[in-house]
């Protein structure tokens, strides 16, 4: 019988350890590659579908553990109110085959509610910018605050605004132009201005 000393520095022996290791190998490469040929590819995300990062605010859960407290709402001596309010909100995906559309800075919330009111370009109202939008689409939910977002052809930049109306198909936008400068939204809300749609949501791109 050869000592362990011996079986270490016979060459032929060693020679055979080590194709015995390749061929080990070579088998455990091939079972992890047909694994993953088993396992169907990671799925993208629809951006349009969940916009912003994972880390989001708008993205993140309220929890199992929140707890629900009474609003108190209308309870006495608070009145019942008349009426609801009913706020739009619309989310636009543009192509690059959208034709550019002038965009009128002008927008507000008047009265009477009607097509008349603020359809009608006032003296004051300019272009001040032409964005790819579709053609067909009109926006005509008069007096309500209509914010908006519109999700440009790169398929990342966000331009939001408010009060966004469109009277008819092919014509051209109306909307607060201050906003799609940088300014800030309705009740100087930092959260529409324009950005990206891979980012948290809540910062300005321009």
């Amino acid at each position: 019988m050869r000592s362990d000393t011996e079986r270490e520095e016979d060459p032929r022996l060693l020679e055979r350890l080590r194709r015995d290791a390749a061929r080990r190998i070579i088998a455990m490469k091939h079972d992890d590659l047909a694994g993953a040929s088993d396992r169907p590819p990671a799925r993208c995300r629809d951006r349009r579908v969940q916009p912003f990062a994972s880390s989001s605010p708008w993205n993140v859960a309220i929890g199992s553990a929140a707890v629900y407290s009474h609003a108190n709402l209308f309870l006495p001596p608070h009145p019942l109110p008349e009426s609801f309010f009913n706020d739009h909100d619309y989310f636009f995906v543009a192509s690059k085959t959208d034709p550019l559309v002038p965009v009128y800075g002008q927008g507000g919330w008047w009265r009477p509610a009607t097509a008349a009111t603020y359809c009608t370009l006032r003296k004051s109202s300019k272009v001040v910018a032409h964005l790819p939008f579709p053609r067909d689409v009109t926006c005509t939910a008069w007096g309500n605050n209509n914010a908006f977002a519109l999700l440009m052809p790169d398929g990342e930049t966000l331009v939001q605004s408010q009060p966004i109306y469109r009277c008819e198909a092919g014509g051209p936008l109306l909307f607060l132009a201050d906003y799609i400068q940088g300014g800030a939204c309705h009740n100087s809300s930092a959260l529409c201005r324009n950005t990206s749609i891979l980012s948290s949501g809540n910062e300005s791109m321009w």
